[in-house]
């Protein structure tokens, strides 16, 4: 029974993967299972456990459909507290600007979507 499972998630995987390839022009997002390596359009980055906490938040947010969040929200999903801003939390990392962005107000931050290739 195990097996048939298994063929059923490769099979679910595959197709996944393969629509996103084709959404992104073959610079798919991936992560590791604990977001401290994170592949975002082709630039790898790896993140302190913090970081990677915040980026666990942020992506589930995208992942929904959600592209910004506040960032005392990801500060708080993320167990960081709310002592810490999320700039702060991503001092000096070459994510912050690049792959984490500026939402539409100051406090809201999230994942830079690029344009989906055609």
């Amino acid at each position: 029974m195990t097996e048939s499972y298994r063929g059923d998630i490769e099979t679910l995987f595959a197709a996944v993967q393969a629509d996103l390839t084709r959404h992104f022009g073959g610079d798919v997002p991936t992560h590791g299972s604990d977001f401290r390596d994170v592949t975002w359009h082709g630039t790898k980055h790896i993140f302190t456990p913090k970081q990677a906490a915040c980026v666990s938040v942020l992506w589930k947010a995208w992942e929904q459909g959600n592209p910004f969040i506040a960032d005392g929200t990801v500060l708080q999903k993320a167990g960081v507290g709310d002592k810490q801003r999320l700039r702060d939390v991503f001092r000096n990392h070459p994510a912050w600007g690049t792959m984490i962005v500026r939402g539409p107000q100051q406090d809201l931050h999230g994942l830079h979507e690029i344009s989906k290739k055609t």
